[in-house]
C-alpha cells in the first residue's frame, strides 16, 4: 500500500500474515464470476502480523 499525506513524506506500507503459507484458504464467487481466493478466519481467532513502513525517497528532475 503506498499513500500520499499532504502534509508530509509518502510512505510504503507492507502489512503481512505471519501463518499464511499454512492458513486455511477459501473461495469465492464475485460479482462478475470470477473466482478469488481469501485467508479463512474464525470469530474471535488471534490473528500475528509483520507490520512496517518505510519512507519513499522522491527526485525533483
Amino acid at each position: 500500500l503506498s499513500f500520499l499525506c499532504f502534509f508530509g513524506p509518502i510512505r510504503e506500507i507492507d502489512i503481512g500474515l505471519n501463518d499464511r503459507e499454512t492458513r486455511k484458504m477459501e473461495e469465492m464467487k464475485t460479482e462478475d464470476g470470477k473466482v478469488e481466493k481469501h485467508y479463512l478466519f474464525y470469530d474471535r481467532e488471534s490473528v500475528k502480523l509483520n507490520f512496517s513502513m518505510t519512507r519513499v525517497m522522491l527526485m525533483n528532475f
